[in-house]
């Protein structure tokens, strides 16, 4: 069972949990950089530097929360499906594009 599966399942069963995929930037940036072919998006830089501050745009529209340290009772909870970036990295990223 791979990443985006479970991260589905788990958005699927836990009430007020939203799931984003950063593959979703990959594609967009696909589209506009088709003469610098790259077998992983995270091999393009812009694809690392709009990850994190997507995310906290997300966040901040659903009042959504990245890391479980922030859990509140009511709030909407964000998965971020990605093997991309080390997961505390990517947290600590989002973290200070919401600040």
């Amino acid at each position: 069972m791979g990443k985006s599966t479970v991260a589905a399942m788990l958005v699927d069963r836990l009430p007020g949990w939203r799931l984003f995929d950063p593959e979703i930037v990959g594609s967009m940036l696909k589209a506009h950089l088709v003469d610098q072919p790259v077998i992983d998006f995270q091999d393009w830089p812009a694809w690392r530097k709009l990850v994190a501050p997507i995310t906290a745009a997300v966040a901040r529209q659903t009042e959504a929360f990245v890391e479980a340290r922030h859990w509140l009772e009511g709030a909407t909870h964000l998965i971020v499906d990605t093997s991309n970036l080390d997961p505390k990295t990517l947290v600590d990223r989002v973290l200070a594009a919401v600040a």
